[in-house]
């Protein structure tokens, strides 16, 4: 809308009632070609056709939540003059044919996007276009989340005629229940901190689905989630054992490497406390062996001395001549 209001020329209609009336006119004939659909309007405003066909793009963008802009064409959707709106917006949600494998049928409860996001490093971006839900990033670990969840319970709960199939939508409103357990503790603070109330509306009338082959149109990237928890998790994350043991093998090649690691740094630390030991030991009884030539030394020279003076008086060296004879 601010598309309106910055470049007024290019669109027909520039207020937010104003152009709720080329949904309703989209509603009830999105069986059109884009072609038909101009013609009408051109005839009733008499407006160039260009304009028109950005004003048609812009509503079916606010209608579908997901980018309609024929002139931009990259990243959008396409509305080609011979196509109809359904056609248009149904080559973008084509189910992926993927066979089934039953032993891997099962969605682990761990996947949700808060451990993914605590316990894997991923991150989610919100986005407001149906077609990008799940993608990822695999470089910067980036999950495309569809943050409009009340969009596809109001489709839900209050059925109308749409380009999207109302298969698709239910199944959008099960991804999002899949990846955010609106009972979760630790999901309701992740969206919290995300500032998203979308998990108030609970699981909007719909059972959590837990098997790959629920899912047809996001089977594929529900798929690569799942398989990143096969991967260690990232940090300190991976010194604990989850729930389910899915890294049981990750967490005890680990700790037994880290218990190998630790006796075999104290056994080298005992041995060095006997070398250290061992030294210092020798050292002290060598330092006490040159005390005691050293005592020896003195006590010698002591007893020369002694034996000197004795010598010195006639009598005395007359009783140790064995003593006194040099003398």
């Amino acid at each position: 809308m601010n598309n309106t209001k910055e470049y007024p020329s290019r669109y027909s209609k520039h207020s937010v009632d104003e152009i709720a009336e080329y949904i309703r006119f989209l509603r009830q004939n999105y069986i059109y070609s884009k072609a038909q659909a101009i013609v009408k309007h051109r005839t009733s405003l008499g407006i160039d056709e260009h304009i028109i066909s950005r004003t048609l793009d812009l509503a079916a963008s606010i209608w579908l939540t997901t980018r309609v802009d024929t002139e931009m064409a990259l990243g959008c959707v396409t509305w080609e003059p011979n196509e109809s709106l359904q056609q248009s917006i149904e080559s973008h949600f084509r189910p992926v044919a993927t066979a089934n494998d039953t032993k891997r049928d099962i969605i682990p409860r761990s996947l949700t996007a808060a451990y993914l996001c605590k316990n894997y490093g991923f991150t989610i971006i919100w986005t407001d276009d149906l077609r990008h839900h799940l993608s990822v990033d695999w470089e910067t670990q980036r999950i495309k989340v569809y943050e409009h969840l009340i969009y596809l319970c109001n489709f839900l709960n209050y059925p109308a005629d749409t380009p999207i199939r109302t298969d698709i939508l239910e199944e959008a409103v099960d991804t999002i229940n899949l990846l955010f357990l609106s009972d979760h503790r630790r999901t309701k603070r992740f969206l919290k901190r995300e500032n998203k109330t979308f998990n108030r509306l609970g699981y909007c009338g719909r059972e959590r689905r837990v098997r790959l082959s629920d899912y047809h149109h996001w089977r594929e990237r529900i798929s690569a989630l799942k398989e990143a928890l096969d991967g260690p998790p990232k940090g300190y994350h991976q010194l604990v054992l989850d729930k389910e043991h899915r890294n049981f093998l990750n967490w005890a090649t680990f700790w037994i490497a880290f218990v190998v690691a630790l006796l075999t740094i104290i056994s080298i630390a005992f041995g060095v406390v006997g070398i250290v030991f061992a030294v210092v030991s020798y050292s002290i009884s060598v330092k006490s062996y040159r005390v005691a030539v050293d005592s020896l030394a003195v006590g010698i020279q002591q007893l020369e001395i002694a034996i000197a003076m004795a010598c010195v008086d006639a009598e005395t060296a007359a009783r140790l001549p064995q003593y006194c004879a040099e003398t």
